[in-house]
């Protein structure tokens, strides 16, 4: 090889030994680029709302009492868990109503049904023994009660609040000795919320 193309081949070597540097240490950061994020952050939580217009058995008054209430609720996070209980004819003083334990609804399993906002929660509700006469029956969700042992705080909400669903059964037809229908004077009202909503 000549003095020249030794130099020539020479400074053709720097920059490229520059160029193969530059591109290692690019190379490096895109890799720390494209390395997974790991989960999404959650939202702030957010009250559950239940979808008044969509209630089935459409209410507040009904003549048939269904073994089986449906209960849309929007969620702000479909990955969150749902709180419910169910009352029939509850007394605020003495706790009287509470029908069972309180239930929960969880998210579903599959990716698609986490895009849903919108939860249907199935409430299966035994008929009172009294059937002849009227009942109150409402349905409290949240993402926690204040209590799930104690009826008189299973009725209440735990932060960030939650919605009451209220129906009130009579076979007649008419709401003659039928409790008043109104949100439980008690629970703080939303007002950011329809109408059962409490915190």
């Amino acid at each position: 090889m000549t003095k020249v193309a030794r130099a020539t081949l020479g400074r053709a070597v720097v920059p490229l030994t520059v160029v193969a540097a530059l591109v290692l240490f690019v190379g490096q950061d895109a890799c720390i680029l494209a390395a997974p994020v790991g989960e999404l952050a959650r939202l702030p939580e957010s009250r559950p709302t239940i979808l008044h217009s969509s209630l089935v058995p459409s209410g507040p008054l009904i003549t048939q009492f269904p073994s089986t209430f449906l209960v849309p609720v929007e969620l702000s996070d479909p990955r969150s868990r749902v709180a419910y209980a169910v009352f029939v004819d509850y007394n605020p003083d003495t706790g009287k109503g509470l029908v069972d334990t309180p239930g929960h609804s969880d998210p579903p399993s599959a990716l698609a049904g986490l895009k849903d906002r919108v939860r249907v929660i199935p409430i299966s509700v035994p008929a009172p023994l009294e059937i002849f006469r009227c009942h109150k029956i409402e349905i409290v969700v949240a993402l926690r009660l204040e209590s799930e042992k104690d009826p008189k705080l299973a009725h209440t909400p735990a932060d960030p609040g939650g919605d009451i669903a209220t129906w009130l059964y009579n076979p007649a037809g008419d709401l003659k000795g039928c409790p008043a229908l109104d949100v439980d004077a008690s629970a703080p009202v939303d007002a950011e919320a329809g109408d059962g909503a409490v915190r």
